[in-house]
C-alpha cells in the first residue's frame, strides 16, 4: 500500500502541519489520504486507482469516503473515474 500511495500522493495530496508534511495515514489496506484542496484529493484518488491497477488491485469506491477534518463546510461528494465518492461527517 505504501508504494501505491507513494506514487499517487507524492505530488498531489499533502497536508502541512508545522514543519511536517503528511500525505496519508494507513493501516494494512486502509488509507486516509490527506489533502488541503479538493482538486488535489481527487487527483490523488484517481492516481491511486491507476497505480493499484498496475498491481492488479482496485479501489473500492463504495467503501471510499470523503470528509472535511478542518474548518469550513462539510465535504461534498466527489466524482472519480465515473464513480461517486460519498461525503461523510464521521468515520470509524
Amino acid at each position: 500500500m505504501d508504494i501505491i500511495i507513494g506514487h499517487a500522493a507524492a505530488d498531489t495530496a499533502r497536508l502541512q502541519l508545522g514543519s511536517t508534511l503528511l500525505t496519508d495515514l494507513d493501516y494494512a489496506d486502509d488509507v486516509a489520504v490527506l489533502a488541503d484542496d479538493e482538486g488535489k484529493l481527487c487527483e490523488a484518488l484517481s492516481r491511486m486507482e491507476d497505480e493499484a491497477g498496475i498491481l492488479g488491485l482496485h479501489v473500492s469506491w463504495v467503501k471510499t469516503k470523503v470528509q472535511n477534518l478542518g474548518c469550513g463546510a462539510p465535504a461534498s461528494p466527489v466524482h472519480i473515474n465515473n464513480e461517486v465518492v460519498d461525503a461523510v461527517t464521521s468515520f470509524c
